[in-house]
Parts: C-alpha cells; structure tokens; sequence
C-alpha cells in the first residue's frame, strides 16, 4: 500500500488520487527474507563425492583390526605365520536420499504478464530454488537424526559425529550401547555441565581430544552465531594495537574482530544452523556428503499438467545423496556451552 502523508507524496484525497495515475517505482529485483548463508553446507559440497546405484548406495569398506600385525624377528629370522582371514574387514552401508524442488507456472499467471512484467514471476520462483535446498540441506545437516527424525532426509550431525549414545548402529555398524561390537565407530562426545563460555584454552583441549585419536588434526569447527562470539571474546581481550613511530594517527585504520577464529590451526566459525552451545569439529577427509552422479541439482523440463485438468506448467530440481561418516572418530562435539543470547 502506498504511504501517504509521508515524505514527497501528500495526504489523501490528493495522494489517493496521485496513486490512480502514476505508477510505482518498482525496483527488477526480488530480496529474500527467510533464508540465510551457510558456511557449513558449502564446505562439504566443496568436497563431496559421487555415488552411483544399489541398494547401498554408499558402501564403503572399513577395517576394525590390523589385518597384518608387526612382529619382533630373533637372530634365529623366525617369524609367526600372519592370519589369512578378513575378520577385521566390514561394509559400512548408507542410503541415498532425494530431495526435490517443484517449481509450478500457471498460464493465467504467463497471460497476466506478458508484456507487462517489471519481474517475471517464474524468474522470482526459479531464484529461490538453490536457496530452498540449501535450506533444507543445512536443517538436516544439523538436525536430523534417524533416532525419531525424519528418514527420508540426510542423517545429520546428531547421528554421523556420536559415540553411539544417539543412535547405536551408524552405517549397519553396531557401535554404541552395552553390546557394542565396535567402539572404534565412535566419535569423541564431550558433554559439559554447568554451560561454561567456550575459551581458547577449552576449544584447545577439545580439539587436541579428538586429533589424539588418530593423530590427525581436524578440518574445521563449527558452532552457533551465540556460542562462537563468546569464544571471540577470549580472543578479543587480548588483541594488541601498535602506534608506528612518524605516522599520523589519523592516517591509521585499527581492524579488531576476526572473520574466523584461529585455534591450533583449525579454523572454527558461525553457522547460524548449527544449535547453540554446541561445537562441531569436524574432518572432511572422511566426512563427506556423497551425491548421485546423476541427479546433483538437475533440472527435469517443463511438463504440462493439463491430464490433472489444470492449464499450468511444473518442473523440478532434484539433488541426491547423503551424509556419510567414513571414519567417525576423527570427529567430535562438544555439548553443554554457554552462548551469548542476542
């Protein structure tokens, strides 16, 4: 509705009557207000891998045992003959999923249009396609378990970084629970009481956790808008800003804050997805969303649907695939932070 009485345009009756005969300055453009960034998502897309069909669709073999053990050798050169057998061999096996996209354009709505549009209504709905799926990726990336969530979606965080407490069987491997076969499927949970602030010499420990349990350094932490500020905190009481002898202090810019947060090494940043009080460390060598060859945001063509008596168009975008964990202790989570509340 036109705001009259405010600015350049007068009140009513003249404004009214202003509004019968001049059009609006209507900008080309559509601004969303319902889907943000996400870092997260982008970082393992960057780094996914293809899968084709089966049942399993993701089937990765994984070894539980040393399946060739060293031995001290004597003067005498006798050595113990090595097993024969696999027993340290199994199948971890993961589903694919799909997710779809429809995007509908009735034929009133091209007639309405045509000739007269300042923003095409199919561009508008095409736009937020790529922002639709990432929403969708992103909650069940951190949200979704299979543990009384939703089966039809990615297996989260909450499932592919636990050490079992969460869901027992992760990718058909008992791991979890008081018969768990496996226990090297487990991720390192940390579960903090009293919701201590996240802090540099806390987040350090964290991560040396989990790097301990396979000597590898981890890729990347995550944690809430909430949770990561009050860990900048910690960085930013300490933060040094130098005079330079026979410069001018005006001609000096100070920058304070950091974009990413620095800890041994491993860079740990916001996403507004990630639950609050919580840390994700992740390592991406092994933590994967592995995407159909065939259907990684593919289009379907236009179809008509005038068989189901209606004078309209679909289409649809479809993606494929599905977070796997192929190596879960070289993660972790921490559980239990205190969070700056905004």
């Amino acid at each position: 509705m036109p705001q009259l009485g405010v600015g350049l345009v007068p009140q009513s009756p003249v404004g009214v009557s202003l509004t019968y005969i001049t059009s609006r300055g209507i900008l080309p453009n559509v601004y969303l207000q319902v889907f943000t960034s996400t870092p997260t998502l982008f970082l393992l897309l960057s780094n996914r891998s293809e899968h084709t069909g089966g049942v399993s669709s993701i089937s990765a073999p994984v070894v539980m045992d040393n399946l060739t053990p060293a031995q001290w050798i004597s003067y005498n050169a006798n050595f113990a003959p090595p097993p024969f057998d696999l027993q340290g061999m199994m199948l971890a096996e993961w589903n694919t999923t799909v997710c779809g996209v429809p995007v509908p354009i009735s034929l009133p709505e091209l007639l309405l249009q045509e000739g007269n549009a300042i923003l095409p209504i199919l561009d508008a709905r095409c736009n937020s396609v790529a922002l639709a799926f990432q929403d969708a990726l992103s909650n069940a990336i951190f949200g979704n378990s299979y543990n009384g969530g939703n089966t039809l979606a990615l297996e989260g965080f909450p499932d592919a970084i636990d050490n079992g407490n969460q869901i027992a069987t992760y990718g058909g491997i008992l791991r979890g629970g008081t018969n768990a076969l496996y226990p090297q499927f487990q991720s390192t949970v940390y579960q903090l009481t009293g919701s201590p602030l996240p802090t540099r010499q806390d987040v350090i420990q964290r991560i040396t956790g989990v790097a301990r349990k396979m000597g590898e350094k981890p890729t990347a932490c995550v944690m809430g808008f909430g949770t990561w500020a009050a860990l900048a905190e910690s960085f930013v009481g300490i933060e040094n800003m130098y005079l330079v002898p026979g410069q001018e202090n005006r001609s000096l810019t100070y920058h304070s804050g950091f974009d990413t947060l620095m800890v041994a090494g491993v860079p740990i940043y916001p996403d507004v997805y990630c639950p609050e009080g919580i840390m994700y460390i992740l390592n991406t060598n092994y933590l994967k969303i592995f995407v159909h060859e065939d259907l990684y945001f593919s289009w379907s063509d236009w179809y008509s649907l005038i068989p189901s008596f209606s004078l309209s168009f679909i289409g649809i975008e479809l993606f494929s695939g599905q977070l796997v964990n192929l190596r879960p202790n070289s993660c972790g989570v921490v559980q239990g932070y205190g969070y700056i509340s905004f």
